[in-house]
C-alpha cells in the first residue's frame, strides 16, 4: 500500500496517511493512519537529495527500483549529506496467494458527524504490485482501484 509524502520541510519523516479515501453519502472524508494496516505492509516516499523535497508519492515505483539498484532505504553517495529515499517494507506473496487486509479508516478531524452512520460510501485506493525478475530486482507497477459503491446491512 503506497502513503502520501511526509511534511514539506521535515527529513527522513514517513507520510502519516495511506494514499486511500473514503468518501460516505453525507460527503464524509475518511482516511487510513499508516499504522491502521494490518495484514499487508505499506512504503512511502522519502526525500529526492539532501535538504530536498520529497518524490511525489506516484513515484513510489522509480523509489522502490532504486531501493532495489541500491540495496539500502539510504543514499549515502555524498559523505554527511545522508537522505532517505524510501520508508517502508513490502509484503512476499506465492502467485495465488491470498491475503487478507485488514484497513481502519478514520474520519477527518475538520467534519463534524450528525445522524446515523453511514451505509452506503465509496472508496479509492492504490496498492504497489512487484513481479520478481532476478535476484532481488523486482518490476513494479502502481495501481488505483475505487470501490464505486459499498453498501453496508446491518443485521436484522
Amino acid at each position: 500500500m503506497n502513503l502520501i509524502a511526509g511534511r514539506q520541510g521535515t527529513a527522513n519523516e514517513v507520510g502519516s496517511h495511506l494514499r486511500s479515501t473514503l468518501v460516505d453519502e453525507n460527503g464524509g472524508v475518511w482516511r487510513v493512519p499508516n499504522s491502521d494496516v494490518v495484514g499487508m505492509s505499506v512504503v512511502g516516499v522519502g526525500n529526492q537529495g539532501y535538504a530536498a523535497p520529497y518524490y511525489n508519492p506516484a513515484q513510489i515505483v522509480t523509489v522502490l527500483s532504486k531501493r532495489d539498484d541500491s540495496d539500502s532505504d539510504w543514499d549515502r553517495r555524498i559523505q554527511y549529506q545522508e537522505f532517505r529515499f524510501i520508508f517502508g517494507s513490502t509484503t512476499e506473496m506465492s502467485p495465488g496467494q491470498n491475503l487478507t487486509v485488514t484497513m481502519t479508516f478514520v474520519e477527518d478531524a475538520n467534519q463534524t458527524t450528525s445522524g446515523a452512520p453511514p451505509k452506503v460510501f465509496q472508496i479509492a485506493s492504490e496498492i504497489v504490485v512487484g513481479i520478481a525478475r532476478t535476484g532481488t530486482k523486482k518490476s513494479y507497477t502502481l495501481h488505483n482501484f475505487t470501490f464505486d459503491q459499498v453498501s453496508v446491512h446491518t443485521g436484522g
